[in-house]
């Protein structure tokens, strides 16, 4: 009998909550785990930035009252936070169809920075998918294009 494994890459639920996650929707929400949340300091605010050249965006912890702030919301009693930032979106041009994850998002000099080119689609739960929906991340056309 010849064996033909296949290696399995996804982590358990315990390892990626260990991890940094941050995911993008198509209305504009970044969401955040408890993990990428405390590490950029447990905000009630952050304020939004743009890389063009390199297609990152960036989130800087900030005071709530800053005319240009998002707000993070925690998600009911679970352990993830949402950050709505349609407009920043808009304003960019970043267009999501369904949701896409951020491969390797980090903290670098209190900010948190998320790739937009190497964001990955997350894969729709079985009873939301429709034959050959697949999310896509599209950038360009936007006010700031």
């Amino acid at each position: 009998m010849i064996k033909q494994w296949e290696l399995f890459e996804r982590v358990s639920v315990g390892r990626v909550a260990r991890n940094l996650r941050v995911s993008l929707n198509e209305r504009g929400g970044f969401a955040l785990n408890n993990k990428a949340f405390e590490d950029l300091g447990e905000p009630q605010a952050v304020e939004m930035f743009f890389d063009k050249i390199n297609k990152l965006v960036g989130m800087r912890p900030c005071v709530p009252d800053v005319k240009h702030a998002y707000t993070v919301k925690q998600q009911g009693k679970s352990k993830s936070y949402l950050i709505r930032a349609m407009a920043f979106c808009s304003f960019y041009g970043i267009q999501v169809t369904g949701t896409m994850l951020f491969v390797e998002p980090s903290i670098e000099d209190k900010m948190l920075v998320l790739d937009l080119k190497t964001a990955k689609p997350v894969a729709a739960r079985k009873s939301k998918a429709k034959l050959g929906d697949s999310p896509v991340l599209a950038f360009g056309s936007g006010s700031n294009g």
